[in-house]
């Protein structure tokens, strides 16, 4: 079996910008990524160059497709300085999608240069390429993963099996296969300064997307134990607290949304399903973006009646975590320190919430199968879904991590007390509205099995802990938006199979 199985991906050539709103083309070849990280009017932006044949005069309209209408001159000031800017807009819904720097401010290299905001623009290929990526087969393993990503066009993926009473060293499983990242396979519209091919490992640390809500379950029910939080605690004054501030509601019904509400998913709202408020408004701070969902967002349901699956859910415990450990003082450690310090720390493994200064190699690939859903979370190509974005999700989809210790972190939480005892674990593999299977408290269950799911653009990862088979847990992740989750479940189950099989 010592072989090697070829993986061929369709790469860009030549890509484009559309408008995001009506889908016509802003430009239709070579915009190429000049400076990221840019704030536009308080909307996450991007900087273009264009080729030097493209000339977009004002009020011009692009050769090729619906273009852009360069509007009038105006005179701005921006932090490095003054600047002359055109407004852009597309050509033909005429939604305003950027900039353009006539004279930029001095010192900055930016004039003659094109700028988008973020939620305006989708890239378009055209001309395509192909890069095969090689995945060695030295036994049954390796085969059937290569085949599988062969069949899903996975980029990269990465899995770690455990059987119950190991060491958490002791792995049956742990590989890497396919790639982190490459040069070729990022589209020239989004390329960075990448020299080669980077290999996936099962020590590379990746997006584990709603993965995360069994991270800040765990975190809440330590903080129970303690004596530090109730279960049945309102949510609103803690989170009041966490900012100094009372928060204007257009439901009245929020009130009365406890913590235990909160991690069954049964808040009344704030659904995840069509579109999810996490993913909202990207250019604010987290504590705009409660004033605006409290504000605007009205709840579905009476809270405790109905389970709706709710990442911004999520997100608030991790903000009443913040208020706990802080004591209700406005400085402290954060969410995401806390944790490193308080669980991780006692697993001996490492994790972060991604940023812009918190990032690794890894690249992420196509947006993701995720059916019925608008979100920005699994529509927008992966390289626009900026790392502000995911650092705001923290308690609800934002901790990176390696599939080995993400399985290390599971199987301490079910095999040992080091982080919870087991009335707090019977609480999480549960839920309040009752049944053998089923969403519980930051975990869904059944007969057979605890695990959980998470998917965003160009990101898949399951984690399963089962009793069949004399205890097993595992964890996959990729870094490729292709594989319906379903299915990357159901192949973790194939992969043990072949283990147990050999």
């Amino acid at each position: 079996l010592d072989q090697a199985v070829q993986i061929p991906f369709n790469v860009p050539g030549a890509t484009g910008l559309c408008c995001t709103i009506c889908g016509s083309l802003l430009v239709d070849k070579g915009a190429v990524v000049f400076q990221e990280g840019h704030v536009w009017e308080g909307a996450a932006a991007v900087l273009y160059t264009l080729p030097l044949e493209t000339k977009l005069e004002q009020g011009s309209q692009q050769p090729g497709g619906s273009g852009v209408h360069v509007g009038n001159q105006e005179r701005i000031t921006l932090s490095q300085g003054s600047a002359t800017i055109a407004r852009v807009a597309c050509g033909t819904c005429t939604v305003l999608v950027g900039w353009y720097f006539v004279q930029a401010p001095k010192n900055t290299g930016q004039s003659g240069k094109y700028g988008f905001v973020r939620d305006s623009i989708q890239p378009t290929g055209s001309g395509r390429i192909v890069k095969y990526v090689n995945v060695d087969c030295k036994d049954g393993v390796d085969k059937l993963v290569a085949e599988y990503m062969r069949q899903h066009g996975i980029v990269g993926m990465a899995a770690a099996f455990m059987s119950h009473g190991s060491s958490n060293t002791s792995f049956l499983l742990a590989r890497g296969w396919g790639l982190a990242s490459s040069p070729d396979l990022c589209a020239p519209f989004f390329k960075e300064e990448l020299k080669q091919d980077v290999r996936m490992t099962p020590d590379t640390p990746m997006r584990v997307a709603s993965v995360s809500k069994p991270i800040t379950s765990v975190a809440i029910m330590r903080l129970v134990e303690k004596g530090m939080l109730k279960l049945d605690s309102l949510m609103f004054p803690m989170v009041c607290a966490r900012y100094g501030r009372e928060f204007i509601l257009a439901d009245p019904r929020v009130q009365t949304i406890t913590v235990s509400h909160l991690l069954g998913h049964l808040s009344g709202g704030w659904s995840n399903s069509k579109d999810c408020p996490s993913f909202a408004w990207p250019e604010v701070s987290s504590e705009q973006l409660i004033e605006k969902v409290f504000g605007t967002i009205k709840l579905n349901h009476m809270p405790g009646t109905t389970q709706m699956y709710s990442n911004f859910g999520y997100f608030l415990l991790a903000r009443i975590i913040e208020n706990v450990v802080r004591g209700g003082n406005r400085e402290g450690p954060t969410y995401e320190k806390w944790v490193q310090q308080t669980l991780f720390a006692q697993c001996g493994i490492k994790g972060f919430v991604e940023g812009v200064d918190k990032r690794n190699n890894v690249k992420y690939f196509n947006a993701s199968l995720q059916k019925g859903s608008t979100s920005l979370a699994y529509n927008l190509e992966p390289a626009l879904l900026h790392p502000d974005l995911i650092e705001r999700m923290d308690g609800g989809g934002g901790w990176v991590l390696s599939v080995k210790d993400l399985v290390i972190f599971i199987h301490t939480v079910l095999h040992s007390d080091k982080l919870v005892n087991e009335s707090s674990r019977r609480i999480m593999f549960s839920s309040q509205l009752g049944g053998v299977a089923g969403q519980g408290r930051g975990w869904c269950y059944n007969q057979h099995a605890v695990f959980h799911t998470g998917q965003m653009s160009g990101t898949a990862a399951v984690v399963v802990h089962t009793s069949q088979c004399k205890g097993k847990t595992w964890a996959l992740l990729v870094n490729s938006g292709t594989v319906e989750i379903g299915s990357l479940d159901n192949f973790g189950w194939k992969i043990l199979e072949r283990l147990l099989a050999n």
